[in-house]
């Protein structure tokens, strides 16, 4: 996907949470459940999903439709204290300040993250 307007012709999907794949069997659907089935949602052709506030979670999608590396600046004092967490490597990044937060995207890619509250 080298074109800078590849969402044109693009598949997005608009997808609840809680009713698309309960993982713990707590008969609620979550977002392991998402992750677990995004090769699924490759395989029928969706490129690009997005999702809501989910409960008490706070989520933040970031999405680089560049074909190019582009740093940002977000401002997320709203969220003053959480903790971002990578979902898929459950990375930990560092918590949220001050604005700017700065995040630099590589090229056709995206950060999921759960903003996490402060420990204690």
């Amino acid at each position: 996907m080298n074109d800078a307007r590849w969402y044109k012709g693009a598949i997005i999907y608009g997808l609840h949470v809680k009713a698309f794949l309960d993982s713990n069997a707590d008969g609620v659907g979550d977002f392991r459940g998402l992750i677990d089935k995004l090769d699924y949602l490759t395989d029928l052709g969706v490129d690009c999903v997005y999702t809501r506030e989910y409960d008490d979670e706070r989520f933040l999608i970031v999405n680089n439709l560049s074909r190019f590396a582009q740093p940002i600046e977000l401002d997320l004092r709203r969220y003053d204290g959480r903790v971002p967490v990578e979902l898929f490597g459950e990375t930990r990044f560092p918590p949220i300040g001050e604005p700017p937060y700065f995040l630099t995207p590589g090229p056709h890619s995206f950060y999921w993250f759960r903003l996490e509250q402060p420990a204690g």
